[in-house]
């Protein structure tokens, strides 16, 4: 692993040498305001005209909120008008004077972009609750992520952004982006693997000709204080050098107690054109962020994990409801915290080879260095006691812990009364409540490369015809430690529990501390555990043809990407006896590769109105999965079709794009830990041994189901058994035997009613005492607990319709509005492999008619399958299947104004700016948890339905007021003031609380 000392002696190097260099380019911008203009015959590269690269959007007709160019369409310089996809460009000015000062800030108008997430259908747990995470503790979904990278777009998650065409997966500063360009829909074509929803692409701000520059300083509620700076202009007397330089120091506190970010930021560039038909740019980024008491564990599930599923700790409700503020309260405390450290470095070519014919590549090196510290595997132990009073260790200051930190509690469900003996999962209460805690200590170092190199030719010949043919590359080289409280181990041995966990009384509303435990002993010390080196690349090849017929009335873009991927990965346990780099065994011994077509139409049917079509696709490998019979899973992929309507009306005064689109993603890796594996099957199942099964602690229920049975006076003669006990068997090879019969009756008992169970029947592979006292046997049976689980591919749709519209009613007044509407649904039952049949196989667990997993409902193997001997033919009923998984929110409306006052004489020089979002109810709760577990509550039928709850809708209202007055004729001042919730909302949305209102005042001087 290495360190990141480096990396930050070096940030603090480059930053005081951008400083530096900022003061000397202060007086240089300044004092060209003051030099005639340089003879043009003089000064210009061999009397030659320069030329503009078509990879270089032309943002000459921008007007305020309105841009007519856009590059991330089709990697050139198109009209949007053009270009048959649905694609919204948010202008600097824009992201000016919505105060918005990362991206995801400026993002927040746009319709269908969902930033704040709790429900993220077919997504991967590990992809949020991972060691980095304070995991089911904290509500928020997947984009929550620290990188500020990840999104949805038309309720697809999207894990990265792009920079100018090149993937970023660091946070930004806006005060370095010119614009923000929105693509919606798969986009494999020209940016690869990933984005099946869309993917947004900012352009970075590049050095200009003319010098200039700008300062600007803002304060604020919750602490906010920031600084930006923004120079450019020429570097030599002809021009053929340019520089811009900003940057930004930011500080900031948040509703949450003691949260506070500080972040750093600059990016130096450098451009230069030996030759009027060659230019050369060199751009750079350094960064840091560092964000204390980060607020990850603000509460903890109230459910116990250690008698449960840890997937359905997420349906559980918080434990400190009405004890503290459960808004602002911040339980981790100063000292969880998440650091970032980036340095992107970006070397680009634009050269024209001749008339028509343009060639740009770009080498790119981001170095990103990432920090966590978080209490993690936080719950709350009420069944499996801690403490031991024969345990010398399990006393402090001569207190038994238990004594000082067991608490009565009554376990707390999401949508069920704690009182409800017949909810699903009822624990019951318990007068040995303890939460139980670790420390996460992660760190993370990763370097990506990536090269982009691209050839365009342009053809006039019966119309115009652009031909692209690309290369893109990019390699991602990741170590990771992480660090926590000790396990058990070939090292240590096997650990007790109070030497793997600290501890704190569930009424302890004291912070966390990584120094002392709640009852004042000192923590469990956070040592070196795992660590990881993976290496991930794909190479992708493209060519598009971009054609327009008819005097520009037809456009057609169409094209082929070829993509060949890999990864490979290694692991370390550092606890081991002799800690060594171990392979990660892939599922596919060959780079993956992938194919992906697109092509699009759009037909000016009037002068101000066109319509276009576009089917585009996108692939994402699934490079270690494999399904139940130990086959690679094949890459996820999706495929979109889209409708749309672009208009510039009234001379342009109303323009926009309304698009309609269905997109279908197959394959998508879900882990059933019931599902059939064949792999694990041959690995824990002996068909040379008898069955043998175990019903470990058979409930009253089931007791009394089976007591008065025949087969119970072969199975326990001795009649030792009770409500309680493990029932243990063999089965012969005989359908009437008394061990079949008990686990028919199992299976009969569980199917009529939700409220039964009759005990855990599938373990196998240890030794257990036979009940008829005969000896001990090896517990053996096809489709245990521990013969079981696998990757089942699972398909969805997301389908809807989404509009931008940018309107000007005059020249002074701008108003932009986007509409989204998405519906998602699963589309395909759960695909199980088919696994060998043998006898036992009808008592697997995935024939095991429970209402939350097995077969789903009580539905008995006969039914849930149309053949019962193939797993493969499993119908799915009850999964999900046509539901809802994601929780976008199914409408949503954004509107932003802004007025110019300059023609109303008395308020000359001001602008005014009103806006806000809409939303309707989001999804909270979808009836299903990570790992395909049905969530259910009794109706008032008596019978169990899924557990969907949604919030209400919400508006945000957000406000600017800006007042420019000019200090010389080259020299100008603006005030400006926004504040965003302007209705101060404060309320709970599901289990997110809202940030309430904000506001910045900030002054800025251009020169």
């Amino acid at each position: 692993m290495k360190s990141s000392k480096p990396a930050r002696l070096a940030l603090e190097r480059s930053t005081c040498i951008s400083l530096l260099l900022s003061l000397v380019l202060v007086p240089r911008v300044l004092s060209a305001e003051d030099q005639p203009p340089a003879d043009t015959k003089k000064d210009s590269l061999e009397g030659q005209p320069l030329v503009l690269s078509p990879f270089i959007v032309n943002t000459e007709r921008d007007s305020g909120y309105k841009a007519t160019n856009s590059t991330s369409g089709t990697r050139l310089s198109t009209a949007i008008r053009d270009v048959p996809m649905d694609l919204e460009v948010i202008t600097s000015q824009f992201i000016q004077d919505t105060g918005s000062s990362n991206l995801r800030d400026a993002l927040r108008f746009s319709g269908g972009v969902v930033l704040n997430s709790q429900v993220d259908g077919l997504v991967d747990p590990g992809s949020y609750d991972n060691s980095s995470s304070a995991g089911s503790n904290d509500a928020r979904g997947v984009t929550r992520d620290p990188n500020q990278t990840t999104y949805k777009i038309r309720g697809l998650i999207t894990d990265s952004v792009l920079r100018d065409g090149f993937t970023r997966k660091g946070f930004s500063d806006t005060i370095n982006v010119d614009r923000i360009e929105v693509v919606r829909g798969p986009s494999a074509l020209l940016y690869g693997v990933g984005a099946f929803g869309g993917i947004v692409n900012y352009i970075p701000k590049r050095p200009e000709e003319k010098a200039r520059g700008e300062i600007a300083i803002e304060t604020g509620n919750e602490g906010w204080q920031r600084a930006t700076l923004d120079l450019t202009g020429p570097l030599s007397q002809t021009g053929h050098l340019l520089f811009r330089l900003t940057g930004a120091l930011q500080q900031n506190g948040s509703f949450i107690d003691l949260y506070k970010n500080k972040q750093q930021f600059i990016s130096p560039v450098l451009s230069f054109r030996p030759w009027a038909n060659t230019l050369i740019t060199f751009d750079n980024e350094w960064g840091t962020k560092k964000v204390t008491g980060s607020g990850d564990l603000q509460n903890i599930r109230g459910v116990d994990i250690s008698n449960g599923s840890y997937a359905n700790s997420r349906r559980a409700d918080f434990l400190l409801t009405g004890v503290v503020n459960l808004r602002t309260f911040n339980w981790g405390g100063p000292d969880e915290y998440h650091t970032t450290g980036i340095q992107n470095h970006l070397l680009t070519v634009d050269q024209k080879l001749a008339d028509n014919l343009y060639f740009r590549a770009g080498l790119q090196r981001t170095h990103e260095t990432r920090g966590s510290q978080v209490v993690a595997n936080a719950f709350i132990n009420g069944f499996n006691p801690p403490f031991d009073r024969n345990n010398a260790l399990d006393y402090w200051n001569g207190h038994f812990l238990g004594d000082v930190l067991y608490r009565h509690y009554v376990y707390r469900q999401i949508g069920v009364d704690p009182n409800d003996t017949t909810a699903q999962y009822y624990l019951p209460p318990t007068d040995t409540a303890v939460i139980q805690y670790q420390w996460n200590n992660d760190s993370q170092d990763e370097t990506r490369d990536q090269l982009r190199a691209e050839f365009n030719y342009k053809l006039e010949a019966f119309g115009t015809h652009n031909f692209l043919i690309g290369l893109n590359y990019q390699k991602s080289t990741l170590d990771d430690l992480l660090k926590s409280n000790p396990r058990s181990s070939n090292t240590r041995g096997a650990l007790n529990r109070d030497q793997i966990y600290d501890f704190k009384a569930i009424d302890d509303t004291g912070y966390f501390s990584l120094n002392h435990q709640g009852y004042g002993g000192p923590s469990l010390p956070v040592v070196p555990l795992d660590g990881a080196h993976s290496i991930d690349w794909d190479l992708g090849y493209y060519a598009v043809y971009q054609g327009s017929y008819l005097n520009n009335r037809i456009n057609l873009i169409g094209g082929l990407r070829h993509d060949r991927t890999d990864a490979s990965n290694s692991t370390i346990a550092y606890d081991a006896t002799t800690p060594t780099w171990t392979p990660q065994a892939k599922a596919v011994s060959a780079p993956p590769t992938k194919t992906s077509p697109q092509i699009g139409l759009t037909v000016k049917v009037l002068p101000s109105i066109s319509i276009y079509g576009v089917h585009s696709t996108g692939v994402v490998p699934n490079y270690y999965l494999t399904d139940g019979a130990g086959a690679p899973l094949a890459p996820t992929q999706s495929k979109s079709d889209e409708l749309g309507l672009k208009f510039e009306l009234l001379g342009g005064r109303i323009s926009g794009t309304i698009a309609a689109y269905k997109i279908k993603r197959s394959g998508t890796p879900r882990f059933i830990w019931w599902a059939p594996n064949a792999v694990r099957m041959a690995k824990n199942y002996n068909p040379n041994q008898p069955l043998a099964y175990a019903i470990d602690g058979i409930t009253p229920g089931f007791y009394d189901y089976i007591k008065n049975k025949p087969y119970m006076q072969v199975l326990d003669p001795n009649h030792t058994i009770g409500p309680g006990s493990n029932l243990t068997f063999k089965v012969p090879n005989d359908p009437n035997s008394a061990g079949a019969q008990v686990l028919n009756d199992a299976q009969i008992f569980q199917s009529q009613s939700y409220l039964n169970w009759p005990g855990w029947m599938f373990e196998s592979g240890y030794n257990q005492a036979l009940t008829d006292g005969t000896g001990n046997v090896l517990l053996n049976s096809p489709g245990s607990n521990s013969a079981d689980g696998a990757y089942v591919p699972i398909d969805d749709e997301n389908k809807g319709w989404d509009a931008q519209i940018v309107v000007s009613p005059t020249n002074d007044w701008q108003i932009v509005a986007t509409y989204a509407h998405n519906e998602n649904k699963m589309t395909s039952a759960y695909k199980y492999v088919k696994v060998p049949y043998v006898f036992g196989s009808q008592w697997a667990i995935w024939n095991f008619p429970t209402y939350g997993w097995g077969t789903f409902q009580g539905i008995l193997a006969k039914d849930a399958y149309t053949d019962p001997t193939d797993s493969s033919t499993y119908k799915g009923i009850g999964v999900g299947t046509g539901q809802s998984l994601d929780g976008s929110p199914s409408h949503v409306v954004t509107i932003w104004n802004r007025y110019d006052l300059k023609h109303i004489e008395p308020l000359k020089g001001f602008v005014v700016g009103f806006g806000g979002t809409w939303q309707s109810p989001e999804k909270w709760m979808n009836g299903y948890a990570v790992d395909g577990t049905w969530i259910a509550v009794p109706g008032a039928d008596g019978k169990l339905h899924s557990l969907v709850l949604s919030t209400k809708s919400r508006l945000s209202l957000s406000a600017m007021v800006e007042y420019t007055y000019k200090l010389t004729s080259k020299r100008e001042v603006a005030l400006r003031f926004n504040i965003d919730n302007l209705l101060d909302d404060q309320k709970r949305y599901g289990l997110v609380y809202a940030d309430g209102a904000s506001y910045k005042l900030s002054a800025r001087v251009s020169f």
